[in-house]
């Protein structure tokens, strides 16, 4: 399948807005002890599975709780990025980017995964952009009046990534007995008392961690037959 994602700028000689494949690095992660939030290979895989628009311009903006369209006050914006179009609380981005992707190809669009913003909630879409030649926006719902709400250029205004359409509908979903599979049963088992012991072994209370899921291994210490990955080498727009 031909993979390919073109950010078509509409503005050429402006750069309001900036694409960059997104970072595993979330300041909350760095704060736990030891970074040890950083040992959940699922965050970190999760953090990385995209591209991160940045507005390059900081923007302060507050919200008086009413429904109105000029509820929103945007205090600090350098390029007129963003706007209340909406009302109720919701503030919106403008990408500066018309995206097209491969046929068949949606663009599933939020905020960066793990990445928290006191007061104001990313929304989340799906956008087909294989086809249409519209641009879309970023908007986020502000949960929080009466506060001011700031995005600095290291805060990401939008992530996006691309998904196969109807492949969620071609997916079959079913219920099963884990007895019915004895070999995984046994994997099961084998990881569920190696867990409980590992929780009462001095390894664990020196701050060790168990690394199987991390190295892609069975509980025997077998690897995984499959691709098993622990980063993601994101290409950066040229």
């Amino acid at each position: 399948m031909d993979n390919k994602i073109t950010a078509y700028r509409i503005f050429p000689n402006e750069s309001r807005t900036r694409i960059e494949p997104a970072s595993r690095r979330r300041q909350w992660m760095t704060e736990t002890n030891s970074e040890f939030a950083y040992r959940c290979l699922p965050l970190n895989m999760a953090n990385q599975h995209g591209w991160c628009v940045y507005s390059n311009n900081e923007i302060e903006f507050g919200w008086n709780g009413n429904n109105a369209v000029d509820a929103i006050t945007v205090t600090k914006d350098g390029r007129g990025t963003a706007a209340s179009i909406f009302g109720y609380g919701i503030i919106t981005f403008h990408i500066m980017h018309l995206i097209k992707t491969s046929v068949d190809m949606n663009l599933y669009v939020s905020g960066p995964p793990n990445h928290f913003k006191p007061g104001i909630q990313a929304l989340t879409g799906l956008v087909e952009t294989d086809w249409s030649p519209f641009t879309f926006t970023m908007n986020w719902q502000i949960t929080q009046p009466h506060k001011i709400i700031k995005f600095t250029p290291d805060d990401p205004i939008c992530f996006f990534f691309p998904v196969p359409r109807g492949q969620i509908e071609e997916t079959d979903i079913e219920f099963a007995d884990l007895a019915s599979d004895p070999v995984l049963q046994k994997q099961h088992e084998e990881f569920s008392e190696g867990r409980v012991a590992f929780y009462k072994s001095d390894e664990y209370l020196k701050g060790s961690w168990e690394k199987h899921y991390f190295q892609g291994k069975y509980p025997d210490g077998s690897k995984c037959p499959f691709n098993h990955q622990t980063k993601l080498n994101l290409k950066a727009p040229e």
